[in-house]
């Protein structure tokens, strides 16, 4: 059982009095309820904010135009008709620069890989990338791939692509998530805007209370597995855009 965080806050130059330690659990505040014999913390207050590293998608967009590339995306989303602007929006340096400024702060952006990180990109880089997307050319460079001992003694494979590639895989994340993510259902909580494990877990205690039991399963070997060609043509359901199909492709 996980013991419950101290405080650790500062109060001209002293740390303040540790009296609510007993009332905190991994940093967030117990609001317990009673049910029988048994009492659920409630992470309920905590759940509004959503994580502090979603921002909207005005912010995202900050300092990007597009000559209305993106109003017209959202207008064929909304209308339901075939996407066929992605690449033209992911082929500007405008709108690539909007994606490095969503990523760089960023923990993970400046670990070192084979392109280096991401101190140091200059504007060049983007007008070159966005013209390499254009024309075709664009190929994203090899990854790291390293092996992360798991519980059951096995290996799990993590890779860590160029932080220059990121920006070309964040942009894109944005374009889809744009696309699908009206798509998935409430209960689908992972990667998700504005969800994650909190408001997963008040989910359960609001809707669950006379469960009493779970089951967890997980698909073996998943994203090594999962078939490539399936998820193109999911893609080319509603996106008729064939140079943004090919970056797709190139990813993969």
């Amino acid at each position: 059982m996980k013991q419950p965080t101290a405080g650790s806050g500062i109060s001209n130059g002293s740390p303040k009095p540790n009296s609510r330690r007993l009332f905190t659990e991994l940093g967030i505040s117990r609001n317990t309820e009673v049910l029988g014999r048994r009492r659920i913390n409630s992470t309920a207050f905590i759940c509004g904010k959503g994580s502090s590293s979603i921002r909207s998608r005005k912010s995202w967009l900050s300092g990007y135009d597009g000559d209305g590339q993106i109003q017209k995306l959202e207008f064929n989303i909304k209308q339901g008709n075939i996407i066929t602007n992605l690449s033209q929006i992911l082929a500007d340096s405008n709108f690539l620069n909007s994606s490095w400024v969503k990523i760089r702060s960023n923990k993970g952006s400046i670990t070192p890989a084979f392109g280096g990180s991401m101190d140091g990109i200059t504007l060049d880089w983007f007008v070159e990338t966005a013209k390499g997307i254009r024309n075709g050319s664009f190929c994203f460079s090899p990854a790291r791939r390293k092996y992360i001992p798991k519980s059951n003694r096995k290996l799990r494979p993590l890779t860590m692509p160029s932080p220059k590639d990121k920006i070309i895989q964040e942009g894109m994340r944005f374009l889809l998530e744009m696309i699908y993510e009206r798509e998935f259902r409430d209960c689908s909580y992972g990667s998700r805007p504005k969800k994650g494990c909190h408001t997963a877990l008040n989910d359960i205690r609001m809707k669950c209370k006379s469960v009493s039991w779970y089951v967890e399963g997980d698909i073996n070997q998943q994203f090594s597995s999962i078939d490539h060609t399936i998820l193109v043509n999911i893609l080319e359901k509603k996106i008729k855009d064939q140079p943004f199909i090919d970056l797709t492709y190139k990813y993969l």
